[in-house]
Order: structure tokens, then sequence, then C-alpha cells
């Protein structure tokens, strides 16, 4: 939807005339210098973040501003975390418009002083423009153009004019869509939120179905139209390769990925030199796959069902992170690792099967507990999915704070399905509150309750810690005496003892009186013996329980970088 957004926001510039040429004004060979088409100073943030990606595109860094403009769309949607997350929207977008101005400028002809007012002629044999001019009359889709929102305008014309679309070619806008899409995106999320973003996504909608069912209309111009051959050519590589010949050990959580969006999802992947098949590398590159597809997913699918392709996608690269690289061969043995990939690909990635492997709750409170307590609950469980794929413990709030980046691109679908973009602002706003807690906080010296230590040999020594209080019996049943001796026989024993809890005496037998000076009755029972037992107090916390108490809590980390990212 944000694709047809950003196409729809250049079509409202057009008809106020952002971008309008003079119709009349002819253009020469000579391209324009650095200083003529302004290019921007960045900031010491986006600098850095160009320093260090721009690179990996064959740039020098971030004052190659040939080489960027070249290869503008694969350098920002790989920095794009960097640049507008890290750096922040408003700085990001001011960048960012001014960028697409300097990169249209460079690679356009530099218009002449002395001939940018002439009118042409019939005669006329300047150079093909690259825009064409306005037509003179009312386009017939203009009252859907004038409902488009105004936020998003100004970032669809700059992505627009930087793909050759004119301000007033409708056509040439919904056609690009995609390309404008990936320009924009960031923009006009920065600018509308993302409420408003989509209401600008539902208005392109309309507006391009307008212009495709619209017959073209031949408006009378005030100089002869110039009819340029454009060709456009899509770069394509020669180094993607065969499928493998056996199934994917996680084909049925690759099936289940909703049809409306895999072929945003290919073509995304196949920019970044991912193959179809190749799913490793798709997921070790789902940041940039993301930002370049989601316009186009969310246009094709519609926001329900766009979030659910986010989360199928992220089952996907769950089970391919757990499962190992599968060589098939051409022979029957294939089938057998098949069946093992498969069974691994079951297996989570962070199990708690020893108990070594999860440290102990404190047994004190923690430092931010009330900001804790202060975060929305919809999230959590998309959140502890999501972050125990990128290894942190429940209760490791520094881990999930500064793992914020990976669990966002992971949980992303989930947490807007589940707590709807209202909601997870707030929860943005409460995990900000949180890990900006977190960072203030020194690290707590809380006491741990001592593990347990099991040795496997039949002599050695066995501690675990005490459980609950089992039943106590009462001690055995006093003896009986005669009446010649003043004593009853002693009480039976206890029961038996189990282990961690001491055993139970019996107690004394019961007092007869006896025939004895110190006696004198007839047979008697003895009272039941009464054994005293000292039960040790059960642990404060065991170590299931602390999972449990804090799976909630820490898992919001993530949520909130999450719903940021977005905004």
């Amino acid at each position: 939807m944000l694709s047809t957004t950003k196409a729809v926001a250049g079509f409202v510039l057009a008809a106020t005339g952002a971008l309008a040429v003079n119709p009349g004004a002819a253009m020469v060979d000579t391209p324009c210098s650095g200083a003529e088409c302004g290019i921007p100073e960045p900031s010491t943030c986006i600098r850095a973040c160009l320093d260090e990606f721009s690179p990996q595109h064959g740039c020098t860094g971030a004052d190659d501003w040939s080489c960027y403009c070249a290869n503008y769309r694969a350098i920002t949607g790989n920095a794009f975390n960097c640049m507008y997350i890290g750096c922040g929207a408003n700085e990001y977008n001011t960048f960012n418009n001014a960028a697409v101005r300097a990169c249209e400028c460079l690679s356009a002809p530099c218009p002449s002083s002395s001939t940018v007012v002439v009118t042409t002629t019939a005669t006329s044999t300047s150079a093909s423009p690259t825009i064409t001019s306005a037509p003179s009359c009312p386009h017939p889709c203009a009252a859907e153009i004038s409902a488009v929102p105004e936020c998003g305008i100004s970032c669809i014309s700059s992505a627009a004019g930087a793909v050759g679309c004119d301000a007033s070619d409708y056509d040439c806008r919904c056609s690009s869509s995609a390309a404008i899409q990936q320009s924009a995106i960031g923009c006009v999320l920065g600018a509308c939120g993302l409420e408003q973003g989509l209401e600008v996504a539902d208005a392109v909608q309309v507006v391009c179905g307008c212009v495709s069912a619209s017959p073209t209309t031949a408006c009378e111009t005030s100089t002869p139209s110039t009819t340029v051959d454009a060709t456009t050519t899509s770069a394509s590589t020669s180094t993607i390769t065969s499928a493998p010949s056996c199934p994917h050990p996680c084909a049925a959580e690759i099936s289940a990925v909703p049809e409306c969006g895999v072929a945003c999802i290919s073509s995304a992947a196949s920019v970044v030199g991912c193959d179809d098949s190749d799913y490793d590398c798709r997921c070790s590159s789902s940041a940039a796959i993301q930002q370049s597809a989601i316009g186009c997913v969310l246009d094709a699918c519609g926001l329900q069902d766009g979030l659910a392709v986010a989360d199928a996608v992220e089952t996907v690269c769950g089970c391919v992170s757990a499962s190992p690289t599968t060589t098939c061969e051409e022979t029957s043995s294939s089938s057998t690792t098949t069946g093992v990939s498969t069974s691994a690909s079951k297996s989570p990635i962070i199990t708690s099967e020893s108990s070594s492997t999860i440290t102990p709750a404190p047994s004190c409170i923690q430092p931010c507990s009330a900001e804790i307590s202060a975060l929305p609950s919809c999230g959590v469980s998309c959140i502890a999915s999501a972050a125990g794929a990128v290894g942190c413990e429940d209760s490791d709030y520094e881990c999930r704070c500064s793992s914020s980046s990976a669990i966002q691109q992971s949980a992303i679908g989930c947490v807007l399905r589940v707590c709807g973009a209202e909601q997870g602002l707030a929860v943005a706003d409460a995990v900000q509150a949180v890990c900006g807690c977190v960072s203030a906080s020194p690290t707590s010296d809380c006491e741990t309750i001592p593990s347990s230590t099991t040795s496997a040999g039949d002599d050695e020594e066995t501690s675990t810690p005490v459980p609950s209080q089992p039943p106590v019996d009462d001690g055995g049943e006093g003896g009986s005496g005669s009446g010649s001796d003043g004593e009853g026989d002693d009480g039976g024993s206890g029961p038996e003892p189990t282990p961690s809890v001491p055993p139970v005496d019996g107690g004394s037998g019961g007092d007869n009186d006896g025939d004895d000076d110190d006696s004198s009755s007839s047979e008697t029972t003895g009272a039941p013996g009464s054994g005293s037992i000292t039960t040790p107090n059960p642990p404060v916390v065991t170590g299931s329980a602390s999972n449990v108490m804090l799976i909630g809590t820490s898992c919001l980390w993530g949520v909130a970088a999450v719903v940021v990212a977005l905004m």
C-alpha cells in the first residue's frame, strides 16, 4: 500500500505545481556541478552511516556522490536502520529529501542560463528532455488526487522525480510505484505517522484505480510536444543458482507464506543477490529485504495479510537458523538427510533442558520494576520468541535493550497484529522508559539461590534444593506396658526418611501404673509418640518460578524497539 501511497503523493504535488517545469524551457547536455545542484552536507550521524554502508557498493564514502546516486536505492535500503532509527526521523528525512533532489540534478542536463526562457519552436533541435511538459487541462482524476493527505506529498514528489516521472505524469507515477515506494517510505512514515500513512496508501489506491480506468486525455499544450523514446532496462544478474534437487528442511514453513507477498519478497531478495531457493542468504539479509519489500507487500496484501506475511517469514527464518545446511545428493540417502534436518528444525534455538544453562533469578527486586510493570502485555509472546532467537535470556534486560534492532526485525509483524498501531505506540513509549532506566541503573549485586549439584557416583554426596515441606506422619504408636514394671514399651519408629527430610523419631512410650512402688494400675496403652521435625524453609524462588515471573517483563524490551522503528 505504501508504494501506491508514494505514487499518489507525487500526484498531489503535480496538482499543486510543485515539480512543474517551464514547458518551453530548452535543455543542454552539460551536466550540473555539485555546487549548482546543492549537494547536502550530511550530519555527523548520517555521515557515519554512509561511510559504513556505501563502501559495500563500491563507493569511497559519504562524499562520493556520483557513486551514491548511482546506487541510491541499495545504499539507502542497507543503511535505513542506521540513518532512520539511529539518527532519528527528522535528521534522516532532511538529508534524504536533499539527497534525492541533488541526485536528480546531477543526473539531468543542466539548463543554460541563456536558454532557460527560450520558447520551443517547431525547428527546435535541443537534446531530448528527461521530463515532459505538463498538460494544460485538468486531469480526469483531479478529485481523487486532491483527496490524498498532504503530509506525504513532498516525500513522494522527490522520490518520483528521481525515477524520471514528471509532476503531472500520473501514468508514470503509478507504473513506477514500486521504485518510488522504496525511496520514499521512510520519509512518508516520518512525516505522516503509521495511521495517516495508511490513509495516504488508501487514497493512492483510489487515484491509481482511477488512472488505470480513465482514457488518456489529449490535452493541448501551449507548445508542440516532444516525443521521448525512453528505454528503461532493469539490470539482472546471472549469479542466480538453480534450486537443490531435494526438498528444503523448512519446506512446510516456506509453503505457509501467504501467496500475495511471495513476488514482492522474491524481487527484493534478488536486489541483494539472493536466489529464490537460498533461504540462508534471505534470512541473513532480512533487514535490507524488509525495507525494500514492505511497501510492495502492504500494497499487494493489505495490512492484515501483510502482517500475516511478516509472521510467516519470521517462522521460516527461525526454522532456517535452527536447521543445518542440507547437502542434497542424487541418491536415496538424501531422504535420510532430509529427515534429520526436518527433525532439527523443530528444535528451539534456546533450550532449558540443563539446569546449568539458567541462572537463578535474583532474590531482590529489580531497580526498574516500576517501569517494567507499566509495560502493556499484548506483545509479550511476540518478543519472547524474537528475543530468544538472538540469545537473550528472559531476565537479561541489558541484552534485550542492546539487541532491540534485531528483535525488532523479527517481531514487528506479530506485535502490530496483536497490539494494533495505537497500543503498539504505547508499548514503544513504555519500553523507552524501561531501557532508559536499565542504562542508567547499575547492575544490582543480588545474591542468588545456590544451584543444584548432582553427581553420578553412588558414594558421592548429592545436594539439592529443599522442596516444599511434605506431609509429616505422626510418630509410632505408644508402647503398652504391664503392671509389674512402671514403664511402657518405646513407641514405634516414625516414617522412613525421605530425601532432604530428617528422620522422625517415634517418641517415648506411654506411662503405665504398675504393681511396684512407682506404679499401680492395670495395663494401659501409651499415648502416640510425638516426634519432632525441623523443616527448612523452602527456597524463596525456584528455577522454574523465575522463568515464569520474568518472562512477562523482559520480553517487552524488543516490542518497544519494534514499534519505534515503524514510526
